[in-house]
Parts: structure tokens; C-alpha cells; sequence
């Protein structure tokens, strides 16, 4: 597992205080009461974060000023691990990647490639071969989220409902 985790790039600016406006995928996971992000491997204290769906308003301590935030432009806003609050049953993207996926009779169905998130729910991609899966996830689909054994299990009935192949 990753010890850092990126929550978003710099894509501008809001006021002369240098406050950073980031575009982040992460939807649902809570920032609030975080103390340090790093940029370009510094760290730097938050002063004031706000989040407005996908994007995320930060003041910086060190970054007082419009001028010494542009250098930061374009650059990858990360926070440690051990600084994200997830609910039970919540899941890094980082994590879910690469873990292989079974149905409920312990078949393998194939590996996760990838995760986009299209607003109301994340779609995931599995591959086993040649053969691509794609599904949404819907409640009551994943019977078992395994990090440590790198596995999960999902419904079978739900994830016929629910899934494409290409």
C-alpha cells in the first residue's frame, strides 16, 4: 500500500492569498480537519480547506500569497495515508486496483484494470485475458472486500444485472 495518496492536481487560482483550487477524482472521502498536504515532496500546513463537489479550495500557511502559489500550478497535491477518514465499507481507489475478483462459488471472474467515476456511481473495468467486464457498483454487489488476501467476492445474481461485456 501506498504510504502517500494523491487527492488532486492544481489547475488555479482563487484570491491573492494564494489559495490553491484542485481538481480531485475522490468523491465521497473526508478532508476536512487535515493538517498537512505535500507538493513536490514539501509539506505544507493547511490553513483552510473547503471542498465544492470535485474540486477542493486550499490555503496554505507557507503559500501566503497569489505569487508564491504559482509555482504550484499543474502539480499533484498528496496527503499520508494515516490522514484519510474512510467509513466502514470505503475503499482507496489505489487499493481496489489489481484486486482479483471471484463470485460467490470462488470462480475467477478477472482482475480490476480500472475505476472511473461518472458522478452517481463508480464503474469498474475486470479483466481476465482477452475478455473485459464492466459494471457499476450498486449495493449489495460486493459480498467481500479482502485487501490483505488481494480478493474480492461479489454477488453473482447482482453482477449479471449489472455488467457489460466488451
Amino acid at each position: 500500500m501506498q504510504n502517500f495518496i494523491e487527492i488532486g492536481k492544481i489547475i488555479s487560482f482563487r484570491g491573492l492569498d494564494g489559495t490553491l483550487k484542485i481538481k480531485t477524482e475522490s468523491n465521497d472521502t473526508n478532508f476536512i480537519g487535515l493538517k498537512k498536504v505535500y507538493i513536490k515532496n514539501q509539506e505544507f500546513s493547511v490553513k483552510k480547506l473547503s471542498k465544492v463537489k470535485n474540486l477542493i479550495y486550499l490555503t496554505l500557511c507557507e503559500l501566503d500569497s497569489l505569487t508564491k502559489a504559482e509555482q504550484f500550478k499543474n502539480e499533484y497535491v498528496f496527503i499520508k495515508r494515516e490522514n484519510i477518514k474512510l467509513n466502514t465499507n470505503e475503499y482507496l481507489i489505489c487499493d481496489m486496483l489489481g484486486l482479483k475478483v471471484y463470485n460467490s462459488k470462488n470462480e475467477f471472474l478477472g482482475e480490476i484494470t480500472d475505476i472511473d467515476n461518472f458522478g452517481s456511481k463508480d464503474v469498474y473495468t475486470l479483466k481476465n485475458g482477452k475478455t473485459e467486464i464492466t459494471f457499476c457498483l450498486i449495493d449489495g454487489l460486493f459480498e467481500s472486500v479482502n485487501l490483505m488476501e488481494n480478493k474480492i467476492i461479489v454477488n453473482s445474481k447482482i453482477l449479471s444485472e449489472v455488467m457489460v461485456w466488451k
